[in-house]
């Protein structure tokens, strides 16, 4: 990204088994690491988990809805 560009991404929280994964923070580390300035971040619960997809849960204890967060970077 060039210099003043700026990136925007959805990210989707997620689980293995039962340990939560908080993937919008592990990302925004990851941006600011590289060089990226995280200018906003917005969170909200979304309906339509992937985890859903799979027919036969097999009992994991963890939330049916999942975290979607919107992280606006921007190039320093």
């Amino acid at each position: 990204m060039k210099p003043g560009g700026a990136a925007i991404l959805v990210v989707q929280d997620s689980y293995y088994k039962e340990l939560h994964n908080d993937l919008p923070k592990i990302i925004g580390q990851m941006g600011e690491r590289a060089g990226l300035e995280l200018i906003r971040s917005e969170r909200f619960a979304w309906q339509q988990s992937m985890s859903r997809i799979n027919p036969h849960p097999r009992g994991y204890n963890r939330p049916s809805d999942a975290t979607e967060s919107v992280l606006c970077f921007a190039k320093r």
